[in-house]
């Protein structure tokens, strides 16, 4: 009798052992299609995407003096299949400003670039709103809606007079 009971659990043993496997084997391969979903979805966005392409990231003024405004201007272009959107625009500082410029026209934020077009982000520095003196480094953040850049940091760099 004790014997059947020992086969009695080693069958058991036997059908649990195998139940864990289909059932790990069935989870894989449900992982395994949404995994491969997931990759097919990405590429069908990315192809779709509005896609962000500057030309530089950085700019030094030099020497400028501390009573005078000084400008540059960053161009983006939007390459992509779909609007471009420039949801946010921040500064590192209150004595740097930015704003999106398209065809000369001043835009709001939220800004939208078409596919195949650029616009400018156009920067002003003031060193008197902040009394800066001395080598300053400024920075200008915007966020957009490209998956692949979802913001982008120009880096500006002056010595103030």
């Amino acid at each position: 009798m004790h014997k059947k009971h020992c086969c009695h659990s080693h069958s058991f043993f036997f059908w649990a052992v195998l139940f864990l496997f289909i059932v790990g084997a069935w989870g894989i391969g449900v992982k395994y299609q949404e995994v491969q979903q997931n990759a097919k979805n990405k590429q069908e966005i990315s192809e779709n995407a509005p896609r962000l392409i500057w030309e530089d990231a950085f700019f030094d003024w030099g020497e400028v003096p501390r009573d005078e405004k000084s400008y540059h201007s960053f161009l983006i272009q939007n390459t992509g299949k779909s609007p471009l959107i420039i949801s946010k625009i921040r500064t590192s500082c209150g004595c740097t400003t930015a704003e999106i410029i398209q065809d000369e026209v001043l835009q709001p934020i939220p800004s939208s670039i078409a596919p195949d077009t650029s616009a400018e982000v156009r920067v002003t520095f003031d060193p008197e709103v902040m009394d800066s003196r001395g080598d300053v480094a400024r920075a200008v953040r915007i966020e957009t809606n490209d998956p692949r850049t979802p913001f982008l940091v120009f880096n500006l760099t002056a010595h103030v007079r």
